[in-house]
C-alpha cells in the first residue's frame, strides 16, 4: 500500500489523540491489500472490456 507509513505516521502522531482508536494493525493492512489485489483485478477487466467496441462472451469469460 502506497500510504501505509504516512498513514500509520499521521495516526500516530496526531496531536489530540483523537484518531489513536483508528490505528490500524497488521491484519487490518494485511486486509487492506487483499480487497486493494482484488479489486485492480475488476478494474483492469472493466478497462480492458471498456477498451473493446465488439465485446463477446468468449472475451468475458477470458478476462474474468
Amino acid at each position: 500500500i502506497d500510504y501505509k507509513d504516512a498513514i500509520n505516521d499521521y495516526v500516530g502522531k496526531n496531536i489530540n489523540h483523537k484518531l489513536h482508536k483508528h490505528k490500524l494493525d497488521e491484519s487490518d493492512w494485511q486486509a487492506i491489500e487483499l480487497v486493494t489485489s482484488w479489486l485492480e483485478k475488476f478494474q483492469m477487466a472493466t478497462t480492458q472490456m471498456s477498451s473493446t467496441q465488439c465485446l463477446m462472451l468468449s472475451l468475458c469469460l477470458t478476462i474474468f
